[in-house]
């Protein structure tokens, strides 16, 4: 692969899709990849939409994500309908062939103007509003199908593990669309496996089960499909000895101590808690400062305080602020609008 390419995961929010993108983003960075991630999702626990793109890039740093993947990865049936017009021509589309029956009508979390959309564009093409329909609007378009079925993927990773907790096995499913995903691009998957490694640090148990289960998914693939799909996902030859992989959230923190921040206040709340827990971790972080006329000297440190709401923690920054600290509190939507 010589260009930019674009791979995105989708299901419902809580099943895994921002583990799986940051699984993708790893083990493509391990394999020397420069890679920018887009993360969309509802301010919602459980249940609703969420999808995550990275954008990779061989040689060239990736600056900005982009409307049309090479290759979405999905777990359940809303997230196929949602994105399977932005496919490029010869992407590809991993889906479960259980959701094949699912009517649009039948999905719940969507959102009934999306629902509308979507009937329409089929009715003008005289087709129905299953899954099964949209798959075959997408591959009239030039959209390679790959259908995955994790049930069979969980009963093959049972028998290897000696585990009949179907629940507990599940939860490898964005392992697994990741597993996919690379198999057909003929990606080695010991990058993979270095992901999980720094993903899941220490905990034996988890990687191993999700290494098996990687293990089981890219024999399935390499098995069944052989289609000759044309991006394939070369290790670079030459890459720097030192690169950064770093989230959103942890760039801002690192801006915030080089900047002199002592003190930061917040209330939990995704993704603006990522941030202090990041700074949390290095409240202590030494940092030497060169400027002309002074000597060196090491940071202070950083005060982390968890509040107990949004406005505590706004008016605990600007109460510091005022005495004289260089402060700082983190939000996210709603809690932004409650302070």
């Amino acid at each position: 692969m010589n260009g930019p390419f674009a791979w995105t995961v989708g299901g419902p929010q809580g099943s895994g899709v921002d583990t799986a993108a940051n699984l993708f983003a790893r083990a493509a960075a391990h394999a020397g990849y420069h890679v920018f991630g887009k993360r969309e999702y509802y301010s919602n626990i459980m249940g609703k939409h969420s999808y995550y793109q990275v954008r990779i890039h061989p040689t060239e740093p990736v600056l900005a994500s982009t409307n049309v993947s090479h290759m979405l990865a999905t777990f359940d049936a809303e997230t196929p309908m949602k994105h399977f017009r932005l496919l490029a021509e010869e992407g590809a589309l991993i889906y479960d062939p259980k959701l094949l029956p699912t009517r649009i009508d039948a999905l719940p979390n969507m959102e009934s103007r999306v629902k509308k959309d979507i009937q329409a564009y089929l009715s003008e093409r005289g087709r129905g509003d299953t899954l099964e329909d949209v798959l075959q609007d997408a591959a009239d378009r030039g959209v390679r199908l790959y259908p995955v079925p994790y049930e069979e993927m969980y009963a093959r990773l049972g028998k290897v593990l000696g585990i009949e907790d179907y629940a507990r096995l599940s939860r490898t499913q964005n392992t697994m669309a990741v597993a996919a995903s690379m198999a057909i691009m003929k990606f080695p998957v010991k990058y993979l496996v270095q992901a999980l490694e720094e993903h899941f640090p220490g905990r034996r148990k988890i990687i191993e089960m999700n290494v098996r289960a990687a293990e089981v998914v890219v024999e399935y693939v390499r098995a069944t499909f052989d289609d000759g799909y044309p991006y394939r996902l070369d290790p670079v030859q030459e890459v720097p000895a030192s690169r950064i992989f770093l989230q959103g959230t942890q760039a801002v923190a690192l801006g915030k101590i080089f900047g002199g921040l002592t003190l930061q206040s917040y209330y939990p709340i995704s993704p603006a808690t990522d941030e202090s827990t990041f700074l949390e971790k290095h409240e202590n972080i030494p940092i030497r400062r060169e400027r002309a006329g002074e000597n060196s000297c090491p940071t202070e440190g950083v005060v982390v305080v968890q509040t107990e709401d949004e406005i505590a923690a706004v008016t605990m920054a600007t109460g510091a602020a005022i005495a004289g600290a260089r402060a700082a509190t983190a939000t996210s939507g709603p809690g932004f609008c409650l302070m």
